[in-house]
Formats: C-alpha cells, structure tokens, sequence
C-alpha cells in the first residue's frame, strides 16, 4: 500500500528542501517466506526543520500516514519527530529513527524509493 501527504520529492527538492529515507523488513513480511527480502519504505520531506510531507510503502501505510497529518497540522519539527520513542515492531516506528539524508541530485539507495 502506498500513501503520501504533502509534496512530491521532485518538488521538494526544486525548493531546495531535505529529504529523508528509510528501508525495513515489516515483521508481518519477514515471517512470510514468501515475501523474503522485500522491504517498506519511508520518506520524509522536511523544509526549515519542519516536517511538510511524507510517502510510505508498507503494509497500512494509509493508517501509518495519519500520525503524520497530524503531526504535519501541528508544525512538527523534524528532530521532535526523531526524538520520539517509536512503537516497537512496527513500520511507523521508522519515522523515529530516519537518518539517510538524500540531498539534491543524489538518488535514495538502490531498491529504494517512491
């Protein structure tokens, strides 16, 4: 399943916003062995340390991006988002954690993106 609010990564970058990935097994995949190997993916897109979009490719990923309406709405700052305790095993739980920063011009790591 895939949702998104806010920009598309092309438009955030011609902006000159960043933006930020994250790749993981879901747990409900990774004892599936018919799905070995796949991954969900997160991404965030943040302008002036705020939090203005996000895209997810996971199971629920409609549910998962309702957190971050609201968090959007309420003008979260990226690094709140990262200083939160995630719900552990979960997919959402990657918003807590997002590290990879992809400038401008850079691709998302290779079997990545949305």
């Amino acid at each position: 399943e895939f949702a998104t609010v806010g920009p598309t990564e092309e438009r955030a970058r011609e902006l000159g916003w960043t933006v930020y990935h994250s790749s993981s097994a879901p747990l409900e995949w990774a004892l599936n062995v018919d799905r070995t190997g796949e991954r969900a993916y997160i991404k965030v897109i943040v302008d002036a340390g705020i939090v203005v979009g996000a895209h997810v490719v996971a199971p629920h990923a409609a549910e998962i991006i309702q957190g971050v309406v609201i968090a959007i709405a309420a003008g979260c700052r990226f690094e709140t988002m990262r200083g939160t305790l995630g719900i552990h095993p979960t997919i959402a739980e990657g918003f807590s954690s997002l590290e990879l920063k992809v400038d401008a011009g850079a691709r998302p790591p290779s079997g990545a993106g949305c």
